[in-house]
């Protein structure tokens, strides 16, 4: 009998925090099997339809399966040996604005209901723990439950090959502007992750620093609406140099943007984890963040916070805050340290030690 089939998501988001996640522990570890859900539009089809067979199936073929996310929850039952399940966040009261957020928001809570019948849970954070406390996700008396942070590390994500055209353009752009400031944010639009209020915040930084600001924008939208109104105000804007906005990207495309910004800034309302700010971390970038959800317990005081309520004005304050000590040292420094308590051999040990 093989020993582990771990459900994955789908090849095309190997860029976000959930597939790095089970990734990077997939490599360090022997006797795995990954069985990816498919890219296409037949992803549902197979999540909702087929799966459920094959994990049926795969009890008389594996000891053991593993659930990249909380999202697979209502997956659990099938299986009928031993189960264990990755929860990156608990999202029971998410701010909700596009019809895909709220079908989104009713998808999680059903699958939630899944989790309980899980023999081993893994949570990404402390926060994300306490969080399925009080919401009674699961029986804590029979399932055993484990903190295993997300490992970050920068030689994970660097990679030879060529580098989108439009981002080289953007940065040699950039670099003609004297006192010129580029702002790194790495996520989507939706609503939860405040991009709206940044723009505007960006678009109000104090002229007192004299900086010419430039904003990088990466990741995939969701929410399409929020992403039309981003885009609206960044070419209304006067107070922003230039900006560009990129949805897919590959490795090497964020390990150069990574490299080429000047300071990262995350204006996040919930975070189950915040693997961005610790990548950024990583390479050398001061970072901006408020401390919602988990991101308090990751960051630390490695950052300049943003102060709730995480509006544009709360926003603008800590980026003031930021020009004001542009040259700062010590910023990079704690950053540096902070990045180092979530090294691969820490986070592998501790998942071997769980699951056995």
């Amino acid at each position: 009998m093989k020993d582990v089939l771990w459900i994955m998501p789908p090849k095309r988001l190997i860029n976000s925090g959930v597939y790095k996640y089970s990734d990077l522990i997939i490599n360090s570890a022997p006797n795995i099997q990954k069985l990816h859900l498919p890219n296409n539009k037949l992803r549902y089809i197979f999540q909702f339809l087929i799966l459920p067979f094959i994990l049926i199936f795969s009890s008389m073929i594996y000891k053991k399966v593993i659930f990249a996310e909380e999202g697979y929850g209502f997956l659990v039952p099938f299986f009928l040996r031993e189960k264990i399940i990755i929860v990156h966040d608990i999202r029971t009261s998410d701010e909700v604005t596009s019809f895909k957020e709220w079908l989104k928001s009713i998808y999680i809570k059903l699958s939630l209901l899944g989790i309980r019948y899980s023999n081993k849970i893994i949570c990404v954070s402390k926060f994300t723990e306490n969080s399925l406390k009080s919401n009674n996700i699961c029986d804590f008396s029979t399932t055993s439950v484990s903190v295993i942070y997300n490992a970050i590390e920068k030689e994970v994500l660097l990679t030879d090959g060529t580098v989108d055209k439009k981002l080289v353009d953007f940065v040699n752009n950039a670099k003609q502007f004297p006192n010129k400031v580029v702002f790194l944010y790495v996520g989507s639009d939706e609503t939860r992750k405040n991009t709206i209020a940044l723009v505007k915040a960006l678009n109000s930084a104090s002229p007192t620093f004299s900086k010419n600001i430039f904003l990088l924008k990466v990741g995939r939208p969701i929410n399409e609406s929020n992403f039309e109104l981003v885009n609206k105000q960044l070419v209304s804007s006067n107070n922003i140099t230039g900006f560009l906005c990129l949805s897919e990207v590959s490795s090497i495309d964020l390990d150069y943007v990574y490299s080429m910004s000047d300071v990262f800034i995350m204006p996040s309302t919930f975070e189950g984890f915040g693997r961005t700010p610790i990548e950024a971390q990583c390479y050398g970038l001061p970072v901006i963040s408020t401390d919602a959800a988990a991101l308090a317990e990751v960051l630390g005081d490695s950052c300049i916070r943003i102060p709730a309520p995480y509006g544009s004005e709360q926003i603008k304050f800590a980026i003031d805050k930021w020009l004001s000590c542009y040259n700062n040292q010590d910023l990079i420094l704690t950053g540096h340290q902070n990045a180092q308590r979530f090294s691969k051999e820490s986070v592998v040990k501790q998942f071997k030690e769980f699951i056995q």
